[in-house]
């Protein structure tokens, strides 16, 4: 299994699992996730380090891609 992070959508929203592929992201990071056949902003809040893999059951999504200041 590759890196994974924990990402919210907001704060009152489960946590949902991502593979960021190639991309470097960092704790509360901004990122655009596939959830649900929809694109939608998200902030990283478990970085791969502290992701307890034997927790995961949902399925893993899809990070598109950080979001930088330059592209809100």
């Amino acid at each position: 299994m590759s890196k994974l992070i924990g990402v919210r959508v907001n704060k009152w929203s489960n946590v949902v699992y991502c593979d960021p592929g190639e991309l470097e992201v960092d704790l509360f990071d901004k990122v655009e996730i596939e959830l649900n056949k929809n694109v939608v902003s998200a902030e990283v809040i478990i970085s791969p380090d502290q992701v307890i893999y034997s927790e995961i059951e949902t399925p893993v999504n899809r990070v598109i891609r950080k979001i930088t200041k330059d592209r809100f």
